[in-house]
């Protein structure tokens, strides 16, 4: 690990920025913290709906779920210039199903200034995520698991952590689906000597479906180094064959700025999908963040 001559000037704006793309999130990696995909997001509680390649990302029992190859291709509009770009690939085998994910977040340019105050150039931060699933079928109970490698870079400073996940995904019911994961299960980044804890989360759900076009679901979140618990409710609507509404709300200490009061309508939040011959998904999110902001995805996924 390099160190930077400037770094106790950048630190202060570096710190304001990860806690703002990560939702002012207490955890070491902003990336980790922040949701991908348009559909689970729009949903807002996705633990038990999890069922396709971007369940790398939320529960890895999900990927037990797919029958056919399938490509997850994701991009989100984060709050100022903060992007989220991520691809997720699954594959069905006779012996489980395998799983491989990357993940990008960039924070643009960032003003660097000297000891006097004058700007002396630009820097950027970014973080990179690579991950590898594996789900199998064991009857009733689904179980997955995965490995993630993570490298954050500030300036010419960076560093690497790895992580794991575990999940399980039941079907007690034709209609009612139960979860669990236990995401981000690793050591602390280490930063110039300093550590901060990755966001391990606890997150346990489930996903009712009433009639065959409707899907409700509720998550019940813990971050065990913040101490700090929520819960996400969902809804999915198949209002016309092949078009998707959704809407979620989230409690206050998931929804964005976190650190303080929330307004209802900032834990909210709504999409749409198509499905195209059941071989295209296209998707799309809006959650708004307050004063901050609002973040918008749009995801595609492909079956082959």
């Amino acid at each position: 690990m390099r160190s930077n001559p400037l770094s106790f000037l950048i630190w202060p704006v570096i710190i304001v920025l990860l806690a703002q793309s990560a939702a002012f999130c207490d955890s070491g990696s902003a990336l980790l913290d922040t949701p991908v995909g348009a559909r689970p997001v729009g949903i807002g509680a996705y633990t038990a709906v999890a069922d396709d390649a971007a369940s790398l990302f939320w529960n890895p029992a999900g990927l037990s779920y797919i029958k056919t190859r399938e490509l997850s291709i994701n991009h989100a509009e984060l709050y100022g210039a903060s992007r989220l770009e991520s691809l997720a690939y699954g594959h069905p085998t006779k012996y489980g199903r395998f799983g491989v994910g990357l993940s990008y977040l960039g924070h643009g340019s960032i003003e660097s200034r000297d000891s006097a105050g004058l700007k002396n150039g630009d820097f950027s931060a970014s973080e990179r995520l690579f991950i590898m699933g594996y789900a199998k079928n064991l009857g009733m109970l689904r179980v997955g698991a995965s490995f993630k490698f993570l490298q954050q870079q500030i300036a010419e400073t960076s560093a690497n952590g790895f992580a794991a996940d575990l999940g399980a995904s039941a079907a007690v019911l034709p209609s009612l689906r139960l979860g669990f994961a236990a995401l981000n299960i690793g050591p602390a980044m280490r930063w110039n000597g300093q550590t901060s804890e990755l966001p391990l989360t606890m997150s346990a759900g489930m996903a009712w479906a009433p009639l065959s076009q409707v899907l409700l679901s509720a998550d019940a979140r813990h971050r065990v180094h913040e101490r700090k618990s929520g819960f996400g409710l969902g809804l999915e609507i198949e209002a016309y064959k092949g078009l998707f509404l959704r809407a979620g709300y989230l409690s206050a200490g998931e929804a964005a700025g976190a650190r303080s009061y929330v307004p209802a309508l900032s834990r909210m939040r709504a999409g749409m999908g198509l499905r195209l011959l059941d071989k295209l998904g296209l998707d799309y999110s809006f959650s708004p963040a307050g004063d901050i902001g609002a973040a918008q995805r749009l995801s595609m996924g492909y079956k082959f």
